[in-house]
């Protein structure tokens, strides 16, 4: 029954284991707004500072195929490293089991002889196999992956979100007993660093909430006194406050489960909050950041529905499908876009990015503990690829970055040049050995990374970039991955949810293509444990849920 196969991985799963000089006048009106609404949002912010549980319910599980018969047999074992074993291995056919006129479905099992849907014919890819009933990405991935506790609990969280209803906080007020619980649960584990950590990010996800209503204010003072083009945008203040509960409970979730990967030693808290000289607490820096955004953010709205402007510059080396994403200014290809590009981002999530995106630093935590255990002297060379501005990279090196030789590979020179900065300043802030922000910097396109040898690298990290990308450019990656992991290698891939991972929100997710997001649609129903067994030989391992995030570890056979 697949309602067992779910408990059991449960189970498993919890076991150890110099363009803004042009917009002087504007920005000076939307500073004032800015600060008028930092005040408003800090004032909602502390109804949801005491927030997040964990929950103890069973997650929803796919609907039982017609006519599925099971018969677990054993299989053999396979290892990547002296210590650990692979998810998936061997697969053997069971006996008396076989399609029928009315049962498209074969059952196999993994070693632990838990079934595992699958096509008729011939035997399966080790550590793949897709089944022939319409599973969506997120159910598919059930029965492939090792399931993080967080998997079920965003489930979870949207059955009770619906139950408790989402038209504000009084009426969600299931939700909000489950945060305070699990946040009474942080503070009486460690009050001085819980107490530290929700106070920043409660702070910081007001800021990042404010900007919303300075737009707001922007756009309007824009319109009256008629100091820039006309601007025609349906923003519904009222709207967007009755919403503000729910999104900012969702970042709440977030939050709390961050600091749970932190206090099991996943990775440190963020070296940005650690920091007090770090400059985001400077107001001028701020401020400044804050209505380069509001700036941005109205063009944005403006262009939406639109055709994007094509890129200014014109590289022959850039893939024909490299545009004007999200209708960013410039596309990626302009310091402005990337001086702007990571509070837009965060203002989008409410603050909650870097929680979500640290869920990459899970599986690659644990990966690199075990390596270092194994040999204490030797350094795992380390590749992300599409590595933006930096800032996930700012996090690993300063979570792992001792153990690594680290490589970062960006398709923009602007956002590489970014990434740098990025590094350096972290390292300098920190006072970093100097062996640490050692970053190999490389220009080009993922699909093909000639600079780097066969077998060269022993971890290879993707955070947000799968979902920008055309079919054929996810097998091209994934070949590139497979070419360039050593045996017992791990590929982690971090990116939007798809659908499946949180049922109750597949109608909405799909709206974010109307960012000029042209394959996210795509990108949504893609089926990424198949691409990279077929692709790369790749076999699946782990699987985490934050938000709207999901993170897929991946690793490659020893043989």
């Amino acid at each position: 029954e697949l309602s067992s196969i779910r408990a059991a991985r449960r189970i498993r799963a919890r076991e150890p284991g110099d363009r803004l000089a042009a917009h002087t006048s504007r920005k000076q009106a939307t500073l004032s707004a800015t600060m008028m609404t930092i005040t408003l949002v800090l004032a909602l912010a502390p109804c949801a500072a005491s927030a997040h549980a964990h929950f103890p319910g069973v997650s929803a599980r796919p609907a039982r195929p017609v006519g599925l018969r099971s018969r677990p047999v054993a299989a053999s074992r396979v290892t990547t490293t002296v210590d650990e074993e692979m998810m998936w291995t061997n697969w053997t056919r069971p006996a008396n089991v076989g399609p029928g006129p009315a049962e498209p479905l074969l059952v196999w099992t993994d070693w632990e002889g838990l079934p595992v849907l699958g096509v008729p014919g011939s035997a399966p890819t080790p550590g793949y196999r897709k089944a022939t009933s319409p599973l969506t990405p997120g159910r598919q991935e059930d029965t492939l992956f090792v399931q993080s506790p967080e998997v079920a609990f965003w489930r979870d969280w949207n059955d009770l979100e619906a139950a408790a209803g989402t038209s504000g906080v009084p009426q969600a007020s299931a939700l909000v007993d489950l945060l305070v619980k699990r946040v009474s649960e942080a503070i009486s584990r460690d009050p001085a660093r819980a107490a530290s950590y929700f106070a920043y990010h409660t702070a910081r996800s007001a800021f990042f909430t404010s900007q919303w209503f300075a737009v707001y204010a922007y756009v309007q003072a824009m319109q009256l006194g008629r100091a820039g083009p006309a601007v025609k945008l349906q923003i519904d203040p009222t709207a967007t406050i009755s919403r503000l509960p729910k999104l900012i409970l969702e970042a709440m979730g977030s939050f709390v489960e961050d600091l749970a990967a932190i206090e099991n030693d996943e990775y440190p808290m963020p070296y940005d909050m650690r920091e007090p000289r770090h400059r985001q607490f400077s107001p001028l820096y701020a401020l400044q950041q804050a209505s380069s955004f509001v700036v941005e953010a109205t063009e944005n709205l403006r262009m939406r529905g639109k055709d994007p402007i094509p890129l200014w510059l014109e590289d022959a080396s850039s893939p024909k499908y490299y545009n004007t994403f999200h209708y960013q200014t410039d596309g990626y290809m302009s310091s402005h876009s990337a001086s702007v590009y990571e509070v837009s981002t965060e203002t989008l999530f409410l603050g909650r990015q870097d929680a979500m995106q640290r869920l990459t630093l899970s599986p690659l935590s644990k990966f690199v503990k075990a390596r270092r255990a194994a040999a204490p002297s030797e350094k795992i060379d380390y590749l992300e690829i599409g590595c933006g501005t930096g800032r996930f990279l700012a996090f690993t090196l300063d979570a792992l970055g001792e153990a690594l030789r680290p490589t970062a590979l960006e398709l923009s020179p602007f956002y590489l040049e970014r990434t740098r900065e990025s590094v350096e300043y972290a390292g300098r802030l920190l006072n970093w050995p100097a062996e640490r922000s050692n970053v190999r910097y490389l220009l080009g396109n993922a699909e093909r990374i000639s600079k780097l040898a066969d077998k060269s690298q022993d971890a290879i990290t993707s955070v947000y970039l799968f979902h920008e990308l055309p079919a054929e450019a996810h097998r091209a990656i994934a070949r590139e991955v497979g070419r360039l992991l050593r045996p017992g290698g791990i590929f982690v891939l971090t990116d939007s949810q798809q659908f499946g991972d949180r049922p109750a929100l597949d109608e909405v997710i799909k709206l974010f293509s109307s960012l000029n997001e042209p394959f996210y649609e795509n990108f949504l129903e893609t089926d990424f444990a198949q691409i990279f067994a077929e692709e790369a030989g790749l076999v699946p391992e782990w699987k985490g849920l934050r938000s709207v995030t999901k993170t897929l570890s991946f690793r490659k056979p020893l043989a």
